[in-house]
Formats: C-alpha cells, structure tokens, sequence
C-alpha cells in the first residue's frame, strides 16, 4: 500500500516537472495572462490623423492597467527590476517584445483606434477624463508610479493609466507619404524604416509636464527601448 502510495505521488511530481518543460520549451502561457481587462463596445471613429477617415472598431477586451514589471517577468524570468517597483508598468521593452508579450498571454498589441475608444475618443473627448486640461502631479514625464495611482484619470471604459505613466505601443505603424530616400556608400537606396505608433504618454515642457489628447501620437522606431515606453494588450471578440 505504501509502495504504491510513493509510486503515485512520484509519478504525480514527474508529470508536474515534465509539464513545466514543455511550457518553457514552447513559450507558451498556462493561463491568459491575469491583468484585468475590461470590455470595449467598439463603433465608427473619425481619424483626425488621416482626413478624417471613418474607422469601424469592432468590440474588444483591454487590460485595464498597462502591464507591471510582475507581470513581464512571469514571461521572461530574466527580466530584473527593484522589488518595489513590482507594480510599475514595465518599460525599456521593443516593439516586437511587446507584441511576443501579448502573443504568450493570448492577446495582441491594440490598434491606435482601439486605444483611442478605451481612452473615451468615441464621445469626443479630449482626454480620457473629459476636455479639461490637467497639469500632471509630476515634474518630469519619465517619472513612474504603480499603474492605477492617478485614479482620477480614468477612462470612460475603466481603464487607467491612458495618460501617463507611460507612452505605449500600438500594432500600427506610419509610413511617409512621399517615401525617404537613404544614400548608401555604393549609391544605392534604402527606404526609412516605418515608425510605431504610441499613445497615452505625458510631453516634457521646459519646466512642467503636459498630458497628451487622447488623439495625439508618438511615433519611434520598432526596435526602440526607452523608459519612457510601456505597451497594453486587447483581446478581440470572436
């Protein structure tokens, strides 16, 4: 009875470590990752960036915080940060990071207009709180706090964040109109790399800090890490 009780339990912990194998072997998430996420209705939105084109947003989940230092570090235990600052958002993480973030934890990196209807851009609002103009607590934009500290600044969907602390990555990109043209040592061409665009971030002024409207944008090479630059996910209806 004993042998066969050590047997099961034995067989029972070498299933367990075979199972934490694979998941680290295919980088693959055992659950959707366990940031709050809150519901987008989705609708028509006007692009003020492109002549006012019509963008249809189809309904949408999106974290409610931008993702922590704790959370980056379940996807890559490499990650290092002080303790304190488990609940910072994470920053100094590429474009591409970001996106195989949000792939491990079943999600994606939001398009700008599905930023913009989280942020409240739907009722034509200036920023995520109403049209008032707000000067930041802060004296310099790369100060960071927890994710949800600025409570009053809260979307209409519950999100928090959308201004300040960070600026945050989206999926799309900019491409110049009439297309820039590099000159190589041997005479040839290249064309400039596209930049990412993000949203949400706070502007340095002289000697204070601006927020940024809910429809304006950053724009910054994929391959950029900075401080200053944080992401979310969205999860997108079926």
């Amino acid at each position: 009875m004993r042998k066969s009780l050590f047997v099961t339990v034995m067989a029972t912990i070498a299933c367990g470590m075979l199972w934490i194998l694979f998941l680290a072997a295919t980088r693959q998430s055992p659950v959707l990752d366990a940031g709050e996420m809150v519901r987008v209705e989705g609708g028509d939105l006007v692009d003020p960036n492109q002549s006012g084109r019509l963008i249809k947003v189809a309904p949408f989940r999106i974290d409610k915080y931008e993702v922590t230092n704790a959370q980056y570090a379940r996807f890559r235990p490499d990650h290092q940060y002080p303790e304190i600052q488990a609940d910072f958002p994470v920053t100094n993480v590429a474009w591409e990071e970001a996106r195989a973030y949000a792939e491990w934890a079943g999600k994606d990196l939001p398009t700008e207009a599905e930023w913009e209807f989280a942020a409240g851009a739907a009722d034509g609002r200036r920023f995520p709180w109403g049209t008032e103009r707000r000067v930041p607590p802060i004296k310099k934009a790369h100060e960071l706090d927890r994710v949800g500290s600025y409570r009053d600044n809260a979307s209409p969907a519950g999100c928090f964040d959308m201004e300040g602390n960070v600026w945050e990555w989206t999926s799309d990109e900019v491409v110049a109109s009439s297309v820039l043209l590099m000159a190589s040592a041997n005479g040839a061409h290249a064309a400039a790399a596209p930049k990412k665009i993000l949203k949400g971030g706070w502007r340095q002024l002289k000697t204070s800090v601006a927020p940024a409207a809910v429809s304006e944008r950053w724009t910054l090479e994929a391959t950029t890490r900075s401080p200053q630059v944080g992401f979310r996910c969205v999860q997108r209806m079926q």
